[in-house]
């Protein structure tokens, strides 16, 4: 997969598979801009970032050599999409999803923090069902498909 090239407000990003030498930077990403939302860090435990990043399911918005953006996938799904604080609203998360072009995504939500489910379905996601969290073992994670697939379900 080559790199793509895109131009977000006069900016120039880069839209990229992760390197597997970079996952540790990947981890303090997450835990830097999901402690900041959620107020826990290891959200999102590093061996999953580890592991998803060597197997290639992670892809990566960079702008001058810094990543901005983050998305892991298992191949079909989305698990997580973040987009740097200062970069959101300008079409970086819609771009990065559209690239992926996964068939369903993983909605997680927390109390106080804004609902994830209205940008995932402006962008052709439905609702579907409550999953099983693999950290929390609960069934707090909100599973939405492709409007496409919608009908096999």
């Amino acid at each position: 997969m080559s790199n793509v090239v895109l131009n977000v407000i006069k900016d120039e990003f880069v839209l990229r598979k992760a390197d597997s030498r970079e996952w540790k930077e990947i981890v303090e990403f997450f835990d830097t801009h999901l402690h900041n939302l959620y107020h826990d860090p290891g959200f999102v435990p590093s061996s999953i970032i580890r592991d998803k990043v060597q197997r290639g399911n992670v892809v990566v918005v960079e702008r001058k050599k810094k990543i901005v953006g983050v998305a892991i996938t298992n191949g079909e799904t989305l698990w997580n999409l973040v987009v740097h604080k200062e970069f959101r609203r300008q079409d970086i998360g819609s771009t990065l999803l559209k690239y992926i072009n996964p068939k369903y995504v993983r909605i997680k939500a927390k109390g106080g923090l804004p609902d994830p489910t209205s940008f995932y379905a402006k962008n052709g996601y439905k609702p579907v069902k409550f999953v099983q969290s693999n950290v929390t073992r609960k069934k707090t994670i909100l599973l939405a498909a492709r409007e496409d697939i919608c009908s096999e379900l």
